[in-house]
């Protein structure tokens, strides 16, 4: 990861005042984790730390309860740097019941 990873976070930084609300969280969890991941002490603490933000687009694979083709393609390059923006997996209750802020960055249906 490291060194490409940052580049790309990087990049993302350098066109922060074009990048959507949705594109800004998704950099911002990307800089988040890689902080983490270049935090000394993670590595010694028998707590994990975890990243502040943690955002990602919402890949679905249904539509109406009908299984469609997720539309991956665009976010596949992050992913070859080490970056995950996106995710197909969707969080149960008790997952997201461990999170004490939740945004929904709207959108979806063209808005």
């Amino acid at each position: 990861l490291g060194d490409h990873a940052q580049g790309v976070a990087n990049a993302l930084l350098e066109c922060w005042e074009t990048l959507t609300p949705r594109w800004k969280a998704a950099a911002l969890s990307a800089i988040a984790i890689l902080d983490v991941e270049e935090t000394p002490e993670a590595e010694t603490q028998t707590q994990r730390i975890v990243p502040w933000i943690d955002a990602k687009f919402t890949v679905k694979s249904k539509a109406h309860a009908k299984p469609i083709d997720p539309m991956t393609d665009r976010y596949e390059h992050f992913k070859e740097f080490g970056i995950q923006i996106a995710s197909e997996e969707k969080m149960s209750l008790a997952q997201l019941s461990k999170y004490k802020y939740h945004l929904d960055i709207g959108g979806g249906g063209g808005t």
